[in-house]
């Protein structure tokens, strides 16, 4: 056997190794690869397992225990307690790859996974955002299944925008080219090809020669859909090959032990994503913008809490159209006597907002020219009211503020901080909190999003937070970005 053969087989039988571990639900292995050989075949071999492996490794070197143990390095420690400390439990230590019998850790009743037969030409799909252990794994081992092509639909950033937190997934390009990236680290003869996935089956119910389709269990059931286009195409079924999924604990999206792009994104909340703006002076102003009905004035409300100065520009927005100002004879002369609050209600003279909404959230083009009217206003008044805190003292204002990114109002702040919220989610808490029905709501959320995305919003800020949680889990959050925002400071005022 040529030693390119031996190391195809080396993979293999790691590979089957871990599946029947995983099988057996012996969740602490450790596995050692010796660095005594740096011939190209071996470093080539490092590659194509660094990866797989450690998907299994729940622990490595621990100090709990250990169920089994595989090594290849001919001087390892037979005591282990240096390495593995003195709690190591029953273990099965093979010290030579090459000796290994898979027949040893196979379980009635289950079949050895089909690696060794042949297919030529595999198909997956996934988003494979932020690259982790999972994604690793279902790659690698389709880099081991296939033997000519690689064929690799990627979600669309269209379909993506309905995933949690949406807003903080990589772009198209930089998913597929990190894709792209690790299979030719691993295994750099197969051909690959992509596909940008608008629904559940893309090319893989087109594409003839595609014999094997990858899924996890997460994602099996798209097996079914797959095979019936290609029936409907008069295409051969694909074999299907399921990978365990790689999560330790799918009960909660605020573990550690979950392995997943959505637990990636919410790790980034709270966490400076983007230099701010170079500090001339202070007050340090943070722009907290977000959708309508998104949670930022809750979110104003804890922060003021913490210290900061908050300044609801909703609010100050209606003072600037107060009866006797330029702005509200402004809004008079555009929209009409009828915006006026009548003589016999007590705020009588007054812009009556709620008939000034149901002109505005209809038609976009009276929408512009409320904009037109009233941002000039609010920006000069918001200006003044920073101002005033600039009195020599480190302070920090906040800027609350739904239109923030579209006004001029960015443009008075050292940092955006956005505050993400689903759209289903945004929409339920307006037709709750304005008595709306479920289309009134729907406008008034698209109105919002009407001049700048949410995704645009995000390309803008410097920090992200959500409320889709439990407050308290927001509160958590709040605090960890107000914490790295004092740092910050501290660092400014030390230069």
């Amino acid at each position: 056997m040529n030693i390119n053969n031996a190391m195809e087989k080396r993979v293999k039988d790691i590979i089957n190794i871990l599946y029947q571990c995983r099988k057996r639900n012996i969740k602490k292995v450790y596995l050692n690869l010796s660095d005594a050989s740096h011939s190209d075949p071996v470093i080539q071999l490092k590659k194509r397992i660094k990866f797989i492996y450690t998907s299994f490794l729940i622990e490595s070197r621990i100090n709990t225990g250990c169920e089994m143990i595989f090594n290849d390095h001919p001087l390892f420690d037979k005591n282990s307690d240096n390495q593995f400390g003195s709690n190591l439990c029953d273990y099965e230590r093979l010290e030579n790859f090459q000796d290994l019998n898979l027949n040893n850790l196979m379980v009635d009743g289950f079949e050895q996974i089909a690696l060794t037969r042949k297919h030529d030409h595999v198909v997956l799909g996934g988003t494979f955002d932020r690259i982790h252990n999972g994604h690793r794994l279902l790659l690698a081992t389709c880099c081991v299944l296939a033997q000519k092509s690689i064929s690799i639909g990627i979600t669309s950033d269209d379909m993506v925008k309905a995933k949690f937190l949406s807003e903080l997934i990589e772009s198209f390009d930089t998913r597929k080219n990190n894709v792209r990236n690790y299979i030719l680290d691993s295994n750099p003869k197969l051909v690959i090809n992509f596909d940008t996935l608008q629904d559940s089956v893309g090319f893989s119910g087109t594409i003839p020669e595609l014999d094997t389709l990858v899924t996890t269990t997460e994602t099996m059931a798209s097996e079914k859909i797959i095979n019936q286009t290609r029936t409907v195409n008069h295409l051969s079924n694909l074999e299907h090959f399921i990978l365990d999924s790689v999560i330790t604990d799918p009960t909660s999206i605020i573990t550690k032990n979950r392995l997943s792009s959505s637990q990636m994104r919410w790790n980034d909340l709270g966490r400076l994503l983007k230099p701010p703006k170079k500090v001339t002076s202070f007050p340090y102003v943070i722009g907290l913008t977000g959708c309508i009905a998104s949670g930022k004035t809750s979110i104003g409300n804890f922060l003021k809490q913490l210290g900061a100065v908050v300044i609801d520009c909703d609010k100050e927005a209606h003072i600037c159209y107060l009866p006797g100002t330029k702005c509200y004879d402004e809004i008079v002369n555009t929209f009409g006597s009828s915006v006026v609050i009548g003589p016999d209600q007590s705020d009588s003279g007054h812009i009556d907002r709620r008939k000034l909404g149901s002109i505005v959230f209809k038609n976009y083009e009276q929408m512009d020219k409320l904009n037109r009217i009233v941002w000039p206003h609010l920006c000069n008044r918001v200006s003044n009211l920073i101002e005033q805190q600039n009195n020599g003292t480190p302070k920090i204002v906040v800027l609350d503020s739904t239109v923030l990114c579209e006004s001029d109002l960015k443009d008075t702040v050292h940092e955006i901080w956005l505050v993400l919220i689903s759209a289903k989610e945004s929409i339920k808490r307006i037709q709750e909190r304005n008595n709306l029905d479920y289309e009134s709501a729907k406008l008034r959320y698209d109105c919002t999003h009407r001049l700048i995305s949410s995704h645009q919003k995000a390309k803008m800020a410097n920090l992200m937070l959500s409320t889709h949680q439990d407050f308290e889990i927001t509160r958590i959050i709040v605090r960890k970005a107000w914490s790295g925002l004092i740092e910050r400071i501290k660092i400014v005022c030390k230069n």
